[in-house]
């Protein structure tokens, strides 16, 4: 066993020691014993505590891509899902499906942010744009 790969474990080990070092009694042989089969168990919850660590690393860095959020995120994948079922079925193009994404989104702003009392001009901006794609798209 490596105590170098933990704080903890050293300082056990240091506590060993100083029960190694008193004199000899039957009750000191059963400390010592103990705090010695307790190292093992100090050594496997670091190992556990660092195979969680890695399993949520692993997932966030899996959600940080749409593709890892559709295979990791149920709720990420239905609305995938349901887009798609929606092109498939020819009721929407992505064009459309896009403006109605971006259109929601600034729909949401708007409602949720109450502390503006005039549309931020990011949000103008926004809606000129979908304005204008809108006008070109309906002139073809």
């Amino acid at each position: 066993m490596d105590i170098s790969k933990h704080e903890i474990l050293k300082k056990h080990y240091e506590l060993c020691q100083a029960i190694e070092a008193c004199y000899a009694s039957e009750e000191l042989t059963t400390a010592s014993s103990k705090a010695s089969q307790l190292t093992f168990d100090i050594e496997k919850l670091i190992k556990s505590e660092k195979a969680a660590k890695e399993r949520t690393n692993f997932l966030y860095d899996q959600l940080k891509t749409p593709q890892g959020k559709y295979d990791n995120d149920t709720q990420y994948r239905q609305m995938v899902d349901m887009i798609e079922h929606l092109l498939h079925e020819a009721q929407y193009t992505p064009s459309e499906v896009r403006e109605a994404a971006v259109l929601a989104c600034i729909h949401f702003e708007m409602r949720s942010c109450h502390r503006f009392r005039s549309v931020p001009y990011k949000v103008n901006d926004a809606l000129k744009i979908l304005s204008e794609f809108r006008k070109e798209k309906s002139s073809k």
